[in-house]
């Protein structure tokens, strides 16, 4: 079987005429008449350079499941297939650098968009817990991305939704995949998931805020830095899981049936609430999203502890006493 072969079935589809599918049905062997099609003609079998267009819904209790459009044309007998397309071009990057630590969850944004657009990268270390990242940007932050264009210019962006947005607009304009979905209402629900947590969670649950952070009120409780990172994580998640819940990805995607700017940022998040030692049950949408992506390849390669720069942990050492 190949794409695109017809076939023919003498199995009637209900018990009317107005549930016959097939032409073979519908022409009833060759007796009647089938249309007027949008031309205005009418058919009793294909002809050579017909345009047959498949499409099928079904609808239920609150949902709607569907398969697209499948068309084709009818060729002549004998015609060759025509030659399978191109393969899209590689984004015009040359030389890039991403300049980021092994446990930011920003630069593990950038790292995840690279990867899937498949640009080969180089990596240089900033190791926050010495102040590196102060000659980084001029907000003193990591990620930051360094490439040369197509014209042998040295170019750099900072912020990591700048950055993947950027990379997502030039991999569209070489005809790639993208991590923005073509449909609009998707792409600004992918982008309100992310924005959950760049703006309202991450930047809570920045070291730099904890360490300045002595006490705060919250709720009309006084808690510490870490409390009120924590409180920041599960204030996010709770609003991220009910946007995820009602975006149709079914448990293995934040929107729609494919990976996006929201998988890509949620995944670090989810990172980041384990080491606040979040309670993640109440979360059991994105727990299924976050274990589906983690079986991904793009996923498993930029996770943190697969960085050339991530601080290896050794277990302590346990002395046998004598008996």
């Amino acid at each position: 079987m190949r794409p695109a072969d017809l076939l023919a079935s003498g199995t009637i589809s209900g018990a009317d005429a107005t549930a016959f599918g097939s032409m073979l049905e519908l022409c009833w062997q060759g007796t009647k008449e089938v249309g007027p099609l949008s031309d205005g003609t009418t058919r009793k079998f294909l002809k050579d350079g017909d345009t047959v267009t498949m499409r099928g819904v079904c609808a239920g209790d609150g949902y709607t499941i569907g398969f697209g459009e499948c068309a084709g044309a009818v060729l002549p007998a004998g015609t060759a297939p025509p030659p399978l397309p191109a393969a899209p071009p590689r984004a015009s990057l040359r030389d890039v650098t991403l300049h980021g630590y092994w446990r930011s969850s920003c630069s593990w944004r950038v790292r995840l968009a690279l990867g899937f657009y498949g640009i080969v990268y180089e990596t240089k270390a900033v190791n926050l817990l010495h102040g590196e990242q102060a000659k980084v940007s001029a907000l003193g932050q990591v990620p930051k991305l360094e490439w040369c264009d197509g014209g042998g210019n040295a170019q750099s962006l900072t912020q990591s939704l700048a950055i993947i947005e950027f990379l997502a607009d030039v991999c569209d304009a070489a005809g790639m995949p993208s991590l923005l979905p073509r449909v609009p209402l998707l792409r600004a629900r992918a982008r309100q998931i992310a924005e959950v947590f760049n703006s309202g969670t991450q930047p809570l649950q920045n070291l730099s805020l904890i360490k300045s952070v002595k006490a705060a009120e919250v709720g009309g409780e006084t808690v510490d830095g870490r409390a009120l990172g924590k409180r920041a994580i599960e204030k996010g998640l709770a609003a991220a899981e009910e946007l995820v819940a009602a975006g149709g990805g079914g448990g293995r995607y934040c929107v729609g049936a494919h990976l996006s700017l929201a998988d890509i940022v949620l995944i670090p998040q989810m990172y980041n609430a384990r080491r606040f030692d979040v309670d993640l049950a109440p979360y059991p949408t994105l727990c299924a999203v976050d274990a589906h992506c983690s079986t991904l390849p793009i996923f498993a390669a930029a996770h943190p502890d697969a960085q050339p720069d991530a601080i290896k942990t050794t277990p302590p050492t346990v002395v046998s006493k004598p008996a």
